[in-house]
């Protein structure tokens, strides 16, 4: 089971991640975990040391997603971060989507093992 920590101050999110991955989740396949804003993603991170994945939104009251991704090393050494402030990691789907919002440099790819199509890296440009 993947353990899934999801961190955003959006009231409705948990619920529609719960609904959309209901089946997933009732076959023990996810499991998620949420947070409104970094403070709690700390809080978290350290009563869930099994996470495997960490989700979040960077524009969040207490604490932002860039200085949560500089903290996780203190809650859990064992992290590692495959972001960058600067860096938005995306499928291609996602951002032939959302090309129009922003203006992004495709700067790598990554080929995931259980993944038919490559995750593609994107710097956001000014």
């Amino acid at each position: 089971m993947a353990k899934i920590l999801v961190v955003d101050d959006e009231a409705d999110l948990e619920l529609v991640v719960k609904q959309k991955f209901r089946r997933k989740i009732r076959e023990n396949i996810y499991e998620f975990v949420f947070a409104q804003n970094g403070v709690e993603a700390l809080e978290k991170v350290k009563e869930h040391p099994d996470l495997d994945i960490i989700l979040s939104d960077i524009n969040m009251p207490v604490m932002d997603g860039l200085t949560l991704l500089s903290r996780l090393p203190e809650a859990n050494p064992m992290l590692k971060s495959v972001a960058q402030a600067g860096q938005i990691i995306i499928s291609e789907r996602v951002y032939k989507n959302a090309k129009e919002s922003f203006s992004c440099e495709k700067i790598g790819e990554v080929k995931l093992k259980n993944k038919s199509q490559p995750v593609v890296i994107y710097q956001v440009l000014e």
